[in-house]
């Protein structure tokens, strides 16, 4: 066969160094990812000062949404931020929960929000009736009714919408969910390895609470990751709706004195002690009299009795005060 020569191309590539070489089987293997546990150190040391601030925020505008939504008084704490592996968040979460993969936008990826069944159960029998507080402990666990997933998807609703409000004053940032999912293999946002911030948002209502979790991979957050670590300045005082609701049905319940001084009269020291029981004191009596509590004038008023009793008629108010109804314009004095 000495008269077979090697072609030119089989030349170049026997002269081409060994790296060049065609590609190997191997190239077509999984590839392995490399986890930094310094950089997750690193992450978990650094406190996240704009997102407590944003998370504060929505833990207030999300107690009062979800107050109104059940119609009862709720009470809702935020937790700490961590920055975790994926698959160690997911290893924390309880099933079922509704699982709702959202995109977060304007950045690129997804995020889950997390309600646990306590919560859905809660809202459930505050809303139908029931026992809340028995129901959420004894409940085995079950798959999600229909019932329980159109409510969870409401709740995901406001809460995606009060999440954008808490945004607002730092980046154009919202939740727009995509997809609910039954399984959390189908609800992966990360690979196992990749970091998570994440969050809890505990709900009570009476004795029994329930949990809204957030999870956003950081690689999603780091384009604006400096907005993020940057030191914020104090919160703008905002006046809290649910407190000042709260305030207004407590002072109107409270008791005050009333009183009202019917007329004057003035007598020498010897008239004074010459007085005996029986003897009658002339007073000179105004037509209207004012009705203070403490030092305060609220009312001008006519005086009269009622029922066997002394009473007085509120004819205007003092001071701006605004009128009140009719059936509490009246007051009895002995």
């Amino acid at each position: 066969m000495a008269d077979q020569f090697l072609s030119q191309d089989e030349v170049d590539a026997l002269l081409e160094p060994s790296g060049q070489t065609a590609a190997s089987p191997l190239d077509d293997a999984p590839q392995l990812r490399v986890f930094d546990g310094a950089r997750l150190d690193r992450i978990g040391r650094r406190r996240m000062r704009a997102l407590e601030t944003i998370h504060r925020g929505f833990a207030r505008k999300l107690r009062e949404s979800v107050a109104e939504f059940l119609r009862c008084d709720v009470e809702l704490q935020p937790g700490p931020i961590a920055a975790s592996q994926f698959d160690a968040f997911a290893a924390s979460l309880s099933m079922p929960s509704s699982l709702n993969v959202v995109r977060v936008r304007p950045l690129q990826g997804n995020g889950l929000v997390v309600l646990d069944a306590a919560l859905i159960s809660l809202v459930v029998e505050r809303l139908f009736g029931g026992s809340v507080a028995a129901t959420a402990a004894a409940e085995p666990a079950r798959e999600l009714s229909q019932t329980e997933q159109r409510l969870a998807a409401r709740l995901l609703q406001i809460a995606v919408e009060d999440y954008r409000a808490a945004w607002s004053g730092f980046y154009p940032l919202q939740l727009e969910p995509v997809r609910a999912e039954a399984e959390l293999r189908h609800a992966a946002i990360a690979l196992p390895a990749d970091i998570v911030v994440t969050a809890a948002f505990t709900l009570r209502v009476g004795e029994a609470s329930g949990t809204l979790r957030l999870a956003i991979p950081y690689a999603t957050l780091e384009p604006i990751r400096e907005t993020l670590f940057a030191p914020v300045h104090a919160e703008p005082t905002r006046p809290d709706r649910h407190w000042v609701a709260r305030l207004s049905e407590q002072l109107q319940d409270a008791e005050i004195e009333l009183s009202v001084e019917l007329g004057q009269s003035q007598a020498s020291v010897a008239e004074l002690m010459a007085l005996k029981p029986g003897d009658f004191v002339e007073l000179d009596l105004n037509e209207t009299v004012v009705a203070r509590v403490g030092e305060v004038a609220l009312f001008e008023c006519r005086f009269g009795t009622s029922n066997g009793r002394y009473a007085i008629r509120i004819h205007e108010f003092l001071g701006g005060n605004r009128p009140r109804p009719a059936d509490a314009s009246q007051g009895n004095r002995k």
